[in-house]
């Protein structure tokens, strides 16, 4: 029997990611987690790895250095094809909704987070505004078949496009504040200080923040 196995982050879909981060981070013994990561990597079920001879099994475990190693990010796109599905990214600022803004704030304020729901907000099939006229959990099963690197990458320029908006805005907001002549000056600079950290702070978190992490290192 011929068996392949993906060597390579770029391989990777959301959905295998999913499974390999939820295996490295098992307090499972080393060798249990090579069975059920070959498992994943090969489509196998991991009964069937388990029967392999163990010469097989041993060829395999070359393959998974690749998971031991940062991969890097890949450039963003904003069209993508899914399972034979054309989507567009609409996640600039100018592009955005009140109703995928409003979905995004409220999937992000949930202690787990779904990452294939949070990027459906913004994979729009093609010829469609959001969340009118198709199946959206067709869009999740597509999102859950993306390279995960892809995932990663969208993710990252959407935050990174909202933390500049947030900048831009409390700049704004500083400026107009400032034509207030009617407010104590000491009132006023406090009430900017103020704004400007929470907008600041704001900023700061979506950058920070990375809900699609890259798992730990695997114990071999």
């Amino acid at each position: 029997m011929d068996i392949t196995i993906k060597n390579s982050w770029d391989e990777i879909t959301w959905r295998e990611y999913e499974q390999i981060e939820q295996i490295l981070n098992a307090d499972i013994p080393a060798s249990y987690k090579s069975v059920h990561l070959i498992s994943v990597l090969t489509g196998m079920s991991v009964d069937d790895v388990e029967l392999l001879p163990i010469t097989e099994f041993q060829k395999f475990l070359p393959s998974l250095d690749f998971l031991q190693e940062l991969p890097e990010y890949h450039e963003h796109k904003f069209e993508h094809t899914i399972n034979g599905r054309e989507y567009s990214f609409k996640g600039q600022i100018h592009e955005i909704t009140t109703a995928q803004y409003i979905d995004y704030r409220t999937y992000m304020e949930r202690e787990e987070k779904d990452v294939v729901e949070l990027m459906s907000v913004f994979f729009i099939p093609k010829g469609h505004d959001y969340n009118d006229g198709y199946d959206m959990e067709q869009v999740k099963n597509d999102i859950g078949d993306m390279c995960w690197l892809d995932i990663r990458a969208c993710s990252f320029f959407f935050r990174l496009w909202l933390a500049s908006y947030i900048l831009i805005l409390k700049s704004s907001l500083v400026e107009e504040m400032k034509k207030d002549k009617k407010k104590p000056r000491k009132q006023l600079k406090k009430e900017i200080r103020e704004l400007e950290v929470s907008f600041n702070s704001s900023a700061a978190s979506l950058l920070s923040s990375e809900f699609v992490r890259h798992p730990l290192p695997p114990s071999m």
